[in-house]
């Protein structure tokens, strides 16, 4: 019941779910030296097929920074509730 909050400028966000796939791939076969621990965690302990990708909120046409504040804000609300595959992004790793 862990929770991977994303902020994403893909018209499909679906699309965005396999780029983490791909992304996860590459890190596994060792071409890709960074990723997101805690999700591929997740993929390797439960398998990728186990995950459910649901957009959560939509908004729009709004511009990156509010995304980016309100994709934080989720991010913080579910590690409070200790359900949490995301770290908290600053500025300088956005």
């Amino acid at each position: 019941n862990q929770i991977y909050i994303g902020v994403t400028g893909y018209p499909n966000p679906y699309k965005r779910f396999k780029v983490h796939l791909n992304d996860y791939n590459a890190f596994k076969k060792g071409t890709r030296e960074k990723g997101i621990e805690k999700l591929y965690e997740s993929f390797e302990q439960w398998g990728y097929k186990n995950h459910l990708f649901v957009v959560v909120e939509d908004l729009g046409h709004k511009n990156k920074e509010v995304a980016y504040e309100r994709e934080r804000e989720l991010i913080k609300q579910q590690i409070s509730k200790g359900n949490s595959l995301n770290t908290i992004k600053t500025k300088a790793n956005v």
